[in-house]
Formats: C-alpha cells, structure tokens, sequence
C-alpha cells in the first residue's frame, strides 16, 4: 500500500512554485523526513513557507488534520486501514479517539421528547402548521 504524504500549499505562493517546480518537489521529498527540529516548512529560494508537509504516514494509518491559518496541524493519526475515513461510522470513531486524547467524551444529542407523551418530537416539515 505504500505510504501518503498530506502537504499544505499557500496558494499566494503558487507563482514561486511555478518558477522552482524541482526546488518545490526537492522540498517536499526532504520533509517527508525531516531533520530534527524541522516543522515540514518548504521553502524555496528567495522564499519562506509556501507550503508545509503535514504528515506522512503508511497508507494503513487515518491522519486527522486541521488546516487554516496558512499551515496544517496533524492532531491524530490512527490504524484505519483502506479508506477507514470514508464512512460515519469510521468518523465517529477518530473523531472519539481524538476527543479522547484531548480528555473528552463524545455522547449523541438526547432526542427532544414531548413532555405529555414522551414520543419523539419531530421538526415541522416545511409549509406545516403546528
């Protein structure tokens, strides 16, 4: 299966990219295995941070990453095997693992009840009157 490598591009940079595309690629194949101390910053001649290599992990691994701020953040990576990411299910589960690591719990919403039957309440569909 092989390994993935998630990498951040600041889009404002992209004309620098285009001038440098072996410098760029040279880049992100040095910090797919960093040195130590090196955050996965690519950088290019006469430039700073166009982009970051965020994680690079076995194929078999679920990298949860958050992104903004012109860089990403690897906050979870977990065994998923192919395509873990793909389903609710599989969502629910890393997104509990990473509430986890953090010392939270992830519970479902409690279903609002009608206090004089207790049945569920279902949301008005549109057009109906209550």
């Amino acid at each position: 299966m092989g390994y993935n490598t998630v990498v951040e591009i600041n889009n404002d940079m992209f004309s620098d990219i285009e001038e440098h595309p072996e410098a760029f690629v040279r880049e992100i194949h040095r910090q797919m295995n960093p040195f130590p101390g090196e955050d996965g910053t690519i950088n290019l001649p006469q430039r700073y941070n166009v982009g970051r290599v965020v994680g690079c992990y076995h194929a078999d691994m679920t990298q949860l990453i958050l992104a903004g701020g012109n860089t990403g953040s690897l906050v979870l990576t977990t065994y998923g095997g192919r395509g873990a990411h793909n389903d609710a299910e599989a969502q629910l589960r890393v997104l509990k693992e990473w509430a986890d690591k953090l010392g939270y719990q992830i519970s479902k919403k409690p279903v609002k009840r009608n206090k004089f039957n207790h049945s569920p309440i279902e949301p008005l569909k549109e057009g109906q009157v209550p």
